[in-house]
């Protein structure tokens, strides 16, 4: 079963995660920060998959190198529209 969890970060956004516990596994959409979503991760000893950006502000992209080179292997999804508009990917 897969379930969704925001996990607050800054004052006042929310990354959210959608994780199926027993394969271990999870997608974050707009992980502005890395920490909370390593955090939440390592307690539910989850493996990141992908993530999903919704657009480019800092609070929903910022995360995204930290998270890459933690899981290398993980899949990206973004709109065509905001690739230019990351300067860090």
């Amino acid at each position: 079963m897969y379930h969704s969890t925001a996990l607050p970060a800054f004052k006042d956004n929310y990354i959210w995660c959608i994780h199926h516990d027993e394969k271990q596994a999870a997608v974050v959409v707009d992980p502005g920060s890395a920490a909370e979503v390593l955090a939440f991760l390592d307690q539910k000893q989850l493996q990141l998959a992908a993530i999903l950006i919704t657009h480019h502000h800092w609070d929903h992209v910022d995360g995204i190198i930290a998270l890459q080179q933690q899981f290398p292997q993980l899949q990206l999804y973004l709109p065509a529209a905001e690739q230019d508009k990351i300067a860090h990917l």
